[in-house]
C-alpha cells in the first residue's frame, strides 16, 4: 500500500462519499486499491496498513458496490464489494459491523444479470449453506 492509497481511504478525505450517487470517481479509486489485494500476502499487508477509519470507508464502498450490482447487474461490482467488506471486517474486527453490507451483497446476487453468479457460485461463495441444518 502506498501513502496515496491510504489517503484515498482516509475518512477525512471522504466527506459525503457514502451519500454520493454511485458510481463516482472515488469509487474507481477505491476499486483500484481493493483489486490490488490479490492474495494472502497482499491481504495481510493491507490489513496491517489500514486503520479503523480506512475500514469504515471500505465498508461504505462495499455498500455502494451492492447498489451498483443490483442496479446494473455488475458482477465486478459484486466482487469488488465482497473483497472490500472482507478487508473492512479484518480491519474493524467485529462481524456485526459487516453483516448489513454482506446482506446487501448477498441480496444483490439475486438481481437480474447476477443470477448466473448465484446459481454457479453459491456454494463456494457462501460456505455456511453447506451445513446439515441449512440443507433441510
Amino acid at each position: 500500500m502506498t501513502s496515496k492509497d491510504l489517503l484515498v481511504l482516509d475518512p477525512a478525505n471522504n466527506e459525503g462519499y457514502g451519500s454520493a450517487r454511485p458510481p463516482c470517481g472515488r469509487d474507481d479509486e477505491v476499486a483500484r486499491i481493493v483489486r490490488q489485494v490479490e492474495g494472502p500476502s497482499e491481504f495481510s499487508e493491507a490489513k496491517h496498513a489500514f486503520g479503523h477509519g480506512h475500514g469504515t470507508v471500505l465498508s461504505a464502498f462495499a455498500e455502494r458496490m451492492a447498489t451498483l450490482a443490483a442496479r446494473e447487474g455488475s458482477l465486478q461490482a459484486l466482487r469488488d464489494g465482497m473483497s472490500a467488506e472482507q478487508l473492512a471486517l479484518a480491519v474493524l474486527g467485529d462481524v456485526r459491523d459487516s453483516l448489513p453490507v454482506l446482506s446487501l451483497l448477498f441480496r444483490a446476487l439475486g438481481y437480474p444479470g447476477n443470477g448466473s453468479a448465484w446459481s454457479s457460485d453459491r456454494w463456494r461463495l457462501w460456505p455456511l449453506r453447506r451445513t446439515a441444518n441449512h440443507e433441510r
